[in-house]
């Protein structure tokens, strides 16, 4: 009777969890905390676990350990914080410093950049290339479409003929267009010259 007592309490409480939407892991282990409380044996916590969390159940190892923590006493079922660096280097704060660089200096590589700031080549591409919208051409960063320097002037130049067109009637009068030839007035860079 009390046996049967506490397996309807185990699904009484896995019932609750289902509710609150937690990972499987730290249900599994509220679920172990609380065999752990009623003084059910490891074996039976896991043939529990096995019955309610079927396919998904943690190993008997995990069991074992989860159960011995509780047993000596430990409270959170979270996960232990684990040192070491972090996961990744694509934070806002190398976002800027990189965005920074590139904009100092149009001509720095990839590797220049990893060295510098000391990051991973991935977390660097990844900034490169996602964030800052940048592609290689010739083994330099260059943007893809205008630099930020240049979004801003472009920005305030557009700002100054709005605000012409708003306080003069004969602002558009006195701008002179023409077709769309393109004329260069200077001799491209080779490849091999823009990357010295």
């Amino acid at each position: 009777m009390r046996h049967l007592l506490k397996l309807c309490l185990f699904k009484v409480i896995y019932s609750y969890l289902a509710i609150f939407r937690m990972n499987i892991k730290e249900e599994q282990r509220i679920c172990i905390k609380v065999c752990v409380k009623n003084e059910i044996s490891v074996t039976k916590t896991l043939e529990m676990l096995s019955n309610a969390f079927v396919d998904n159940t943690i190993s008997q190892t995990r069991v074992l350990k989860w159960h011995r923590r509780f047993k000596a006493g430990r409270n959170s079922t979270e996960d232990d914080a684990r040192i070491g660096r972090p996961k990744t280097s694509v934070s806002a704060d190398n976002v800027e410093i990189i965005k920074e660089m590139v904009i100092s200096n149009s001509r720095i590589t990839a590797e220049e950049l990893v060295v510098e700031i000391s990051i991973t080549h991935g977390s660097c591409h990844a900034i490169l290339c996602k964030h800052l919208k940048m592609r290689h051409v010739a083994a330099k960063v260059v943007p893809k479409l205008l630099t930020f320097e240049r979004k801003s002037i472009r920005q305030s130049i557009s700002e100054d003929m709005l605000s012409g067109v708003n306080s003069y009637d004969t602002f558009l009068k006195r701008i002179i267009t023409g077709d769309e030839t393109w004329v260069y007035g200077y001799d491209m860079e080779t490849k091999k010259q823009s990357s010295q």
